[in-house]
């Protein structure tokens, strides 16, 4: 028994069915497609991997549209709105995009989101969330003159976490 919505993302299902049919082995199968009729949907973004700290960089959306429409846009960075605004869209494929400029070295995440002014289907798709890594030290590292009473040593910089920030006075960081 196969349950599906219809939208095979691998192989075409029907040259298994066949292969299995001749064979004398039985699919049966229920339909559980829901309308897609008004369905907005957020298909791909494209972003640099990584960018610079204060680095200027474009984010690119493609949304798909059944109908000419008005959407939404929201273009987040973690719990802050970058940008919102309304765009008149025509049917099915369209680009839209965005800029930014990079924070401080990390990972900064984003989530672009599209809202139709019809009834959407299939809400699910409405959001697409993405990384963009900000490349550089988290913070200024220095080693101290061995003699001080805090010492960092080198292995301590491939770690997640700054050395220097979970220092203690007299406290060896390993």
């Amino acid at each position: 028994m196969i349950l599906s919505d219809g939208l095979y993302t691998g192989r075409d299902p029907a040259v298994d069915a066949r292969a299995r049919a001749g064979c004398g082995i039985a699919i049966d199968y229920r339909d559980m497609s829901r309308t897609r009729a008004g369905d907005a949907a957020v298909m791909r973004v494209d972003a640099p991997d990584s960018v610079q700290p204060g680095e200027a960089f474009m984010i690119t959306g493609w949304v798909h549209l059944p109908t000419p429409q008005t959407v939404t846009l929201e273009l987040w960075r973690g719990e802050q709105r970058i940008t919102t605004g309304q765009r008149e869209l025509p049917a099915g494929l369209s680009r839209v995009t965005f800029r930014d400029r990079a924070g401080s070295p990390g990972s900064a995440g984003y989530r672009l989101t599209v809202s139709g002014a019809e009834n959407d289907s299939v809400p699910e798709n409405n959001t697409a969330r993405f990384i963009v890594g900000v490349e550089g030290r988290c913070c200024r590292c220095w080693f101290p003159k061995p003699t001080a009473r805090v010492w960092a040593p080198p292995a301590a910089l491939g770690r997640s976490r700054c050395a220097h920030r979970h220092a203690r006075p007299g406290r060896r960081i390993t």
